[in-house]
Order: structure tokens, then C-alpha cells, then sequence
């Protein structure tokens, strides 16, 4: 067949997933162009993009490109031409032949329909009017129950209000769906594209045809597996979804009461819009208004960790206290200068410098002196000496010398010197050490997430970028730096607990602990599978961080939460306590015991309140609890999708075998063996793939499912078994609750 033939039409005659040829001509011919319509512009900038392009694309050509409607598993259902670009009336032509295939008169149905669409904010505002034209007979009735969304990335790229109106992550029986599948379909076509662009209509259209039918079997194969998988994350995901929320419920049940008691109380689907530029709000936007405006981070420079170690361990009256104790805290610090010197190090080599290189050689220097001053007065002879023996042999780089502190000798060693009160000396250090450098975590994690945010928010051109990004790197290198001291200490502290002593509450630290999604900005890519740092409440019920030694005996312990001074405050004064009960909390107390402390600085604004402070902390706190709620309540709803998905592809296998069991036994066929024998192929191979998902899902756990009553519907099946979830979840809760009593106990 020649490319170049006229004559050569498509062999499926709108039988496939394009419409007839003639038909489709003539709907165009009577459908006005999207922009004399008067619907095309948009307030988005994404659209504005889209618009411009297609005024300068295209020109002189009868087909520009092709529109899809597809499934959510990416099964192509229709394809149409375009003309000149992506017109709305062209959209609409492939969503009729979509509709039409399940959907034709078919005017009541218990599911939703939900519209997936790149411009969806524009495009389904004047939907019932294009459907009021007579080629949407049969399908028009589809829309009263047709909802609308924009896929993830491209609603990144709309107004921030189009997230709240249009985003997946907020909308209630929509599960974990993106909906950007349809951009693998891409991938595909443009290869074909070389092909087809010297094609006539027919030839290209059934060149499409054929490559869309391929990628919609190669889905059919794959399916099981898929589900398995997908069925599989959904409900991992949902448990560790649904033990965030749970954990950030009761900590801001405990810190915030009356907030928390409205926030129950909030409409989740309310969107309503304020001002005179009609912003939209709902329960997962950042009220900007609340504190009268934005409120920005503290640009004062947060001390150093040597210099808390300075204001808390290093007190006025240390000077005139034992010399031991002096030592071995001078040992803590040096040790913090080798770590320093080392990341100076590190960080000169990413980015040279002759400057810093004279500077580093010059602190070297300076450390080394102090080293050995230090060794020279230490209270131990013995140590003295074994210094004096490494700089004559090997004479160490200052950086990287082992300080000889008791935490540093093996605990054989430790017994022979006798040098027990050191031992408890350097452990009630290291451990104060520890909490400070938590508390400087806190601090520097809190910096880096909001230079991020102003970069992202601020910054344009490549210089200024440039800047910000170096800027940022430099920010985060010093908060792994923080996290390398805490880490550093709370080795030491496990090496030189003693058999009568309590375990470090903590466990080692990475970056990653110190993540905390941001509450000021619209939520982004990737959040659903994303969880806040360790560091900041991110625990269980009853937990700390790391829980103790079933072994370890704990006194008893008030759990509390990170909160600033004002809400710990107001907490203080629900509850009264005589004063034997102060004496008695006084004198129970110990040096173990986990002090609560608010683990998010605080974005204060030069002048601001400390009320209009706490309501922005407050503010951010109830947009965190309405985005991790609806992140559990996606999860579990795509755990719940992903079972009736699956029982709906054995159905569908079971039914195809049937259907061509019954062309296989059809009269006219008993004299074409050949026709019978490729009908029983396929009953075969439908009839494996059902036993195949079969099996797979009653693997998984989920044969009651396949073993319903009755009459029962999938829906009913699922709301009992959310019941049975949840007992089960109380009766988890139940039993941790109990086992930290008794331990406490």
C-alpha cells in the first residue's frame, strides 16, 4: 500500500478506538473552535503556555497530533485527531467514544466517573454545554455523576488554588491515583511518529490502531502481577500512614485541645474563597491571613553547639570544681573542633579556596597545640605517657589523633585504671552534650527547610539560584555536621553505660530524621510516600524515640510532646497539684527522664506576638494534621480499590473463557475445526489467567473476598472488613498501652 494513495481508508471503519472518518469531519464542521467559543483563556499559566503554543504551531497541516482517553491502568479507549493543537471540542469528541463503550443510555449507575484532564479547571466549566450538542446523545446523563481532577505534575504548574479544587491527594474515594499513567502512552507514539507523519489518514490511523492494541494486551499479561504488587503497597503504606496520623493526633490532641476539638469538628470538603483576589481555602491550605501575613524565620545566627556545651556544662562555678571534670569536658570540645576541622576540610575540597586552605592550616595548627596541652594535663598519668609515645612514632595530623577520653579505652582497660568517677563524670557530659545537640538539630533543620522554601519561592535566574542552592548545600553540611556530633555522643554514652544505669532514649540520627514536610506551601510531588523526621514527633503511642530494654527498670514518666513554652503553659494550668504532689514529682524526677521540648523554630517576624506566633504555629500544625489525615485516608481507599480491581479481573477473566466457551460450541462452527480450535485456545488461556489471579489473591490473605454471600456487593464487603481494620488496630493500641504501663510500672 502506498503512503500516498487517496483512496486508502482505515480497514475498522470506527470499529476500533478512532470514529468514523466522515463522522468525525462532520462533527468538526458544526462544532465552533475552542477559541471563538470564548472558553480558552485562562487565569493559569499553564494553560496561558498551552494557548500560546497553539497560535504559533502547526500551520499548514490537516492533522497536528492525536488526543487519548485512556483508563487509570492505561488502557487506550479512544483516540481522535487534532487539527490545530489540543482544541477542547476535540477532547470532547474522545471522551464520547470513551463514554459510549460502558456508558451508552445508561442513565443511572452507582459509580462516579472521575475525569482526569491537563486543564480540567478550564475544561469542565462549560462541559454540559458542548455535551448539549446532538452527537453526545446517549451519554449526557454521564455527566451528573462526573467528577474532576488535574494529574499531579501538571497541576504544579496551574494557580495554587487549582491543588485544593482539583488535587488528587483531597479528594475523598479517589485512593492513591495520580492519574499521570497516561504519559507512558507517549512514549510509544513518538517513536511511531517518524512513521506516520508521511502516512495518509487511513494507513496512519491503523498503524495506531494496531500499536494501541498491543500496548492494551501487553497491560492484560501484566495485570496480575501489577495488582499483586500494587495491592500490596497499598495496604503497607496505609499502616504506616495511618500510625503518623495516629502518633500526630494524640500530640496535638495533647498540645493544642481546643484547636484540636475544631479541627474534628471541619468540614473536609470545605473550599470557600477570601479577599478581594477570591483565594480559595480549604482545611489543607496555609491560612497566610491568620497573623497577618507571612511570617519569616529568624535570621539571627542560632549558637553553635560549643557554645551550648559553653553555657550549660561549662557554668561560672566550673573553674573552681575538681580538675577531672574540667578535663574531660575541654576532651568533649577538642573532639568537636576535630570534627569541625574535618568537615572544613571536606567542604574546601568541593569548593577550593587559597584563603581557606591558609586558614585550615592555621587551625590545624592550633588544634594540634591544644591537643597537646590537653594530653600534658590530663589527671591520669598513664594516658600522658601513651600520648607521648603516638607523636613520637607517628606524630598523627591534629583531625585525626584519638583523644584517650574514658569513652575512647576498651572497658577491660577502663576496670585496671580504676577510673570509675571519670567514667561517671564523662557520661552525665556526653549526655547533656547529646540533648544540646538535639536541641541544635532542631534548630538547624528548621534553617535549611526554610532557606528551601524561600529559594523555591523567591529566587529567579540562574545567578541568584546559583547562589541560594550553594548557600543551602553549605546550611545542610553543617546540620549533618550536628547530627555527627549527637551521633558521636551517643556512641560514647554506649560504651560507657554502666549495668545500673539507664539506656540513651535515642537512636542514631540521620538527615533524613530531620525532614519535615512543609505546612506554608502547597503540598508536592511525592508527600503521600514521605514521612516527618524521627525528631519531630514522629513516634508511636506511648513510645519515645527508641523504646528502652524490656529488661530496663524505668521510673515513672509523664509523656509529653513538643510544643512551644505558650501552649506547654497553658497545658500546665489544666491541672492542679497540691504540694506533697509537687514534692513527690520533684523527688522522682531523675537525670534520665525525657524532657519535652518543641522541636520546630518558630518562623517569627521582627515585631510579631507571642500569640500571633503560637497561632502560626498552630496554623501550621492544622494544615500537617488535615494533609497526613487525607494521606491515610488515599492509602486506605487504594488498599480497598486495589481488592475490588482485583476481584473485578478474575470476574473479567471467568467471563471471557465463558464467552468464548460459547463461540467455541456454537453450531456454525462444528464445521470449521479451525474456528473451534482457536475459540477453545482462548477459553484456555482466560481460564489459566483466572486460576493464576485466583490463586494470587487468596495468597495475599483476601479469600473471604471470593467467598461472599450471595447478593452481598464488593462495597459492603469492604465497609465490614474497615470495621474489622479498625478493632483490630484498638486491640493492637490496646495491648501497647498496657505493656508500657506495665513497664513503667
Amino acid at each position: 500500500i502506498k503512503n500516498s494513495d487517496p483512496d486508502n481508508i482505515s480497514l475498522f471503519e470506527g470499529k476500533a478506538y478512532f470514529p468514523k472518518d466522515a463522522a468525525y469531519k462532520a462533527y468538526l464542521k458544526t462544532t465552533k473552535p475552542t477559541q471563538e467559543v470564548g472558553v480558552s483563556k485562562s487565569v493559569c499559566n499553564y494553560l496561558k503556555v498551552v494557548n500560546n503554543q497553539n497560535k504559533r504551531k502547526f500551520k499548514s497541516l490537516e492533522v497536528t497530533g492525536v488526543v487519548s482517553c485512556a483508563c487509570t491502568h492505561v488502557y487506550v479507549l479512544s483516540t481522535v485527531d487534532l487539527q490545530v493543537g489540543e482544541q477542547f471540542r476535540n477532547t470532547d469528541a474522545a471522551l464520547f467514544e470513551a463514554l459510549k463503550q460502558r456508558m451508552y443510555n445508561r442513565s443511572t449507575s452507582d459509580l462516579d466517573i472521575m475525569l482526569s484532564y491537563d486543564c480540567n479547571c478550564s475544561y469542565h466549566v462549560n462541559l454540559a454545554n458542548h455535551f448539549e450538542n446532538a452527537t453526545f446523545d446517549g451519554v449526557r446523563d454521564c455527566l451528573a455523576r462526573m467528577r474532576y481532577m488535574i494529574p499531579d505534575l501538571h497541576v504544579n504548574g496551574h494557580n495554587d488554588d487549582c491543588i485544593y479544587q482539583y488535587g488528587s491527594a483531597y479528594m475523598e474515594c479517589n485512593g492513591h491515583n495520580h492519574m499521570e499513567g497516561i504519559e507512558q502512552l507517549w512514549i510509544g507514539l513518538n517513536m511511531l511518529a517518524a512513521q506516520t507523519r508521511q502516512m495518509n489518514n487511513g494507513f496512519r490511523q491503523d498503524t495506531l490502531i494496531n500499536h494501541h492494541g498491543d500496548h492494551n494486551w501487553k497491560k492484560t499479561i501484566g495485570q496480575i502481577p501489577r495488582l499483586v504488587i500494587e495491592l500490596t503497597e497499598a495496604k503497607g503504606l496505609y499502616y504506616v500512614k495511618d500510625a503518623e496520623f495516629e502518633a500526630l493526633s494524640m500530640r496535638c490532641r495533647e498540645q493544642y485541645p481546643d484547636a484540636y476539638k475544631e479541627w474534628m469538628e471541619t468540614d473536609r470538603h470545605m473550599t470557600y474563597t477570601v479577599g478581594k483576589k477570591k483565594e480559595v481555602q480549604s482545611p489543607y491550605r496555609f491560612r497566610k491571613y491568620q497573623s497577618g501575613g507571612e511570617a519569616v524565620a529568624d535570621t539571627c545566627e542560632t549558637p553553635s553547639n560549643d557554645e551550648h556545651l559553653e553555657g550549660v556544662l561549662m557554668p561560672e562555678t566550673l573553674e573552681s570544681r575538681s580538675r577531672p571534670i574540667a578535663w574531660i569536658y575541654e576532651g568533649i570540645l577538642l573532639e568537636n573542633d576535630q570534627r569541625k576541622l574535618t568537615h572544613r576540610i571536606h567542604q574546601e575540597k568541593k569548593q577550593p579556596s587559597k584563603a581557606e586552605k591558609e586558614a585550615i592550616v592555621t587551625e590545624r595548627e592550633k588544634l594540634g597545640q591544644n591537643i597537646s596541652k590537653w594530653y600534658k594535663e590530663a589527671t591520669i598519668g598513664t594516658i600522658a605517657e601513651v600520648f607521648n609515645q603516638i607523636y613520637a612514632d607517628t606524630e598523627p595530623l591534629p583531625e585525626k589523633c584519638r583523644l584517650l577520653l574514658p569513652s575512647a579505652l576498651p572497658a577491660p582497660i577502663r576496670s585496671k585504671l580504676g577510673i570509675e568517677n571519670l567514667i561517671r563524670v564523662e557520661y552525665d557530659l556526653r549526655e547533656g552534650a547529646a540533648y544540646d545537640a538535639i536541641a541544635e538539630i532542631r534548630r538547624r533543620s528548621s534553617t535549611v527547610a526554610f532557606m528551601d522554601e524561600m529559594r523555591q519561592r523567591n529566587d529567579k535566574g540562574v545567578q541568584r539560584l546559583t547562589r541560594s542552592l550553594r548557600e543551602l548545600e553549605d546550611a545542610r553540611a553543617t546540620l549533618e555536621l550536628c547530627i555527627r556530633h549527637y551521633n558521636t555522643h551517643r556512641q560514647a554514652l554506649l560504651g560507657l553505660r554502666g549495668p545500673d544505669q539507664l539506656p540513651f532514649p535515642y537512636p542514631d540520627m540521620t538527615l533524613s530524621d530531620t525532614y519535615r514536610k512543609r505546612r506554608t506551601l502547597k503540598r508536592a510531588l511525592g508527600d503521600s510516600r514521605r514521612l516527618d523526621g524521627a525528631i519531630f514527633g514522629n513516634m508511636k503511642k506511648g513510645q519515645t524515640l527508641a523504646q528502652p530494654e524490656p529488661s530496663a527498670v524505668r521510673a515513672p514518666i509523664r509523656v509529653e510532646f513538643p510544643g512551644t513554652q505558650i501552649t506547654r503553659k497553658k497545658a500546665s494550668q489544666d491541672t492542679k497539684k497540691t504540694k506533697t504532689d509537687a514534692v513527690e514529682d520533684e523527688s522522682s524526677k531523675t537525670k534520665n527522664e525525657l524532657q519535652p521540648g518543641w522541636v520546630w523554630n518558630a518562623l517569627r517576624r521582627p515585631g510579631m506576638t507571642d500569640e500571633e506566633v503560637e497561632a502560626f504555629e498552630i496554623e501550621g500544625e492544622r494544615v500537617g494534621f488535615f494533609r497526613a489525615e487525607a494521606e491515610r485516608d488515599r492509602w486506605l481507599e487504594q488498599w480497598e480499590i486495589k481488592i475490588a480491581e482485583f476481584l473485578r479481573c478474575i470476574m473479567s477473566f471467568d467471563k471471557y473463557a465463558e464467552t468464548w466457551a460459547q463461540l467455541a460450541t456454537k453450531p456454525k462452527n462444528r464445521d470449521r475445526p479451525g474456528y473451534e480450535a482457536y475459540a477453545r485456545e482462548k477459553v484456555h488461556m482466560y481460564s489459566s489467567f483466572a486460576k493464576r489471579a485466583r490463586l494470587e489473591f487468596i495468597n495475599l490473605g483476601y479469600e473471604k473476598a471470593l467467598d461472599r454471600k450471595e447478593g452481598e456487593r464488593v462495597q459492603d464487603f469492604l465497609m465490614a472488613q474497615r470495621a474489622l481494620y479498625e478493632e483490630e488496630k484498638k486491640h493492637h493500641s490496646d495491648q501497647g498501652a498496657d505493656r508500657l504501663t506495665n513497664l513503667e510500672e
